[in-house]
């Protein structure tokens, strides 16, 4: 429903602040559920990652059991726009860049890191 309100407002550009895709960020799960809902502004969409694009676990009863490290479902789904600094880049990204919408300057980072300035 959110993202019906999100198509029928129209905006200029959209800005999800993290954890995205719950529960894992599997590229198979944006596909399949994020796509059909806020994907259908994806275009105008300036992405931020969440702890939940990097989610992975060796525990077999996690929710995100063996899945890859380093959130390549987070950037392949969003491609350039997940990380503009870093020329198709599909895993382990910078995430953070800055970006001017109008007269506002926006400026996104990626706070899943274990040291700033830090991947």
């Amino acid at each position: 429903m959110t993202s019906d309100l999100l198509v029928d407002g129209n905006p200029d550009v959209v800005l999800p602040l993290g954890d995205i895709q719950y529960e894992c960020g599997e590229l198979s799960e944006f596909q399949s559920f994020y796509g059909p809902s806020w994907g259908r502004v994806k275009d105008k969409t300036r992405p931020v990652p969440g702890n939940h694009e990097y989610e992975t676990s060796q525990d077999p009863a996690s929710n995100c059991p063996n899945f890859p490290t380093g959130a390549p479902g987070y950037y392949s789904y969003f491609g350039q726009a997940a990380s503009p600094l870093d020329d198709q880049c599909g895993v382990e990204c910078k995430g953070y860049y800055s970006d001017d919408v109008g007269a506002w300057p926006v400026v996104a980072l990626n706070s899943n890191c274990t040291r700033p300035g830090i991947g």
